[in-house]
């Protein structure tokens, strides 16, 4: 599996600017697509308009606490990433809804 940024060319607002800034800092290159291409690309999914995609060998040296393997799943992994949910009512609601669309990981800042 390849590591790659795929950003909605639609989308230029102050989040998608700042998603661009941290990605090249990082040494990535956000590639511009279509919605299309996204809805492709998730199979449907819910993207709001931009999709990583990473290697679980590569996110494995990150200092991330986790209990399960995300490299032993046979299926493709179903990964809710939580940023700046402060409010514990909907921390709680995000869980029960990853929890019901059968989310492997949830990823959530300390």
């Amino acid at each position: 599996m390849c590591c790659g940024l795929s950003i909605a060319a639609a989308r230029d607002d102050a989040r998608v600017r700042e998603l661009r800034e941290i990605a090249a800092a990082r040494g990535l290159r956000p590639t511009d697509a279509t919605t299309a291409a996204l809805d492709q690309e998730t199979g449907g999914a819910a993207h709001q308009g931009v999709v990583a995609e990473v290697s679980p060998e590569r996110t494995a040296r990150r200092e991330l606490a986790c209990s399960i393997s995300l490299t032993a799943q046979t299926l493709p992994a179903l990964v809710l990433v939580l940023d700046g949910v402060s409010d514990p009512h909907n921390l709680g609601a995000c869980l029960r809804t990853a929890d019901a669309a059968g989310a492997t990981a949830v990823v959530a800042p300390a």
